[in-house]
């Protein structure tokens, strides 16, 4: 009983390693992304759009990562939810990713995958975020007399053109044409085949009709000579 509840141990810890060995991998900016950063108080919000000349077809990234420190809350939903655009960028992926670091600040992640509707020059519309700040030390908002209002920032629009596909890509797909055929390909049809079957034994039912026929008919013949 002690090795089997043991083995069932073992077992049950390997399928949770395994699970966790699925996890997919982060997709980290370019090296040559187009970055731009914006700032609102204690706030900073990085948008990063990659690959920067992308070819019609290629998926196209765009990160937004948002820092605030602790006691400011930041509130990004997806951007135009429901419609799966951005702009004229269809959204074909989205994740959200929020962490805290050491000094209790928090970092959130949006990662949109985009697709673009055609070739030409585009622009990625600005992203929409609120700030909300209660700490202590924070300034009242004009007017209101409150510091606990929320305030709106919103991203750097960024342009994006869009490369058509080339057309050396486009001719290294093609194949050559293959050669003319000939006027018999594969020998005989199953049809012909079944054609040629099915009159032969027409044909040979029929001679067998025919060979009773000639035996009765002589027989008959036969039996009238020996009455005679």
């Amino acid at each position: 009983m002690m090795i089997r509840r043991a083995l069932i141990i073992v077992w049950l810890a390997a399928c949770g390693g395994a699970r966790e060995t699925t996890v997919a991998p982060a997709i980290t900016p370019s090296k040559d992304a187009i970055v731009k950063t914006t700032e609102n108080g204690p706030v900073k919000a990085t948008i990063a759009v990659w690959p920067p000349k992308p070819s019609l077809g290629d998926a196209i990234y765009a990160r937004l990562e948002i820092t605030a420190p602790a006691g400011v809350t930041i509130e990004a939903p997806f951007q135009q939810a429901g419609d799966e655009t951005l702009g004229r960028f269809k959204v074909v992926g989205f994740t959200r990713d929020t962490r805290h670091d050491a000094t209790g600040g928090s970092v959130h992640e949006q990662l949109y995958t985009l697709e673009a509707p055609s070739s030409g020059r585009h622009r990625l519309p600005p992203l929409r975020l609120e700030m909300l700040d209660t700490r202590s030390s924070a300034p009242a908002s004009m007017g209101s007399g409150s510091a606990t209002r929320s305030q709106e920032i919103l991203t750097e629009e960024i342009p994006l053109e869009v490369q058509p596909i080339a057309t050396e890509a486009l001719g290294a797909e093609l194949r050559p044409a293959a050669g003319q055929l000939g006027t018999t390909v594969g020998g005989m049809s199953w049809m012909l085949i079944l054609g040629l079957a099915s009159g032969l034994a027409v044909l040979l039912s029929g001679g067998v009709l025919g060979y009773r026929a000639y035996v009765a008919k002589r027989r008959i013949a036969n039996q009238r000579s020996a009455y005679e």
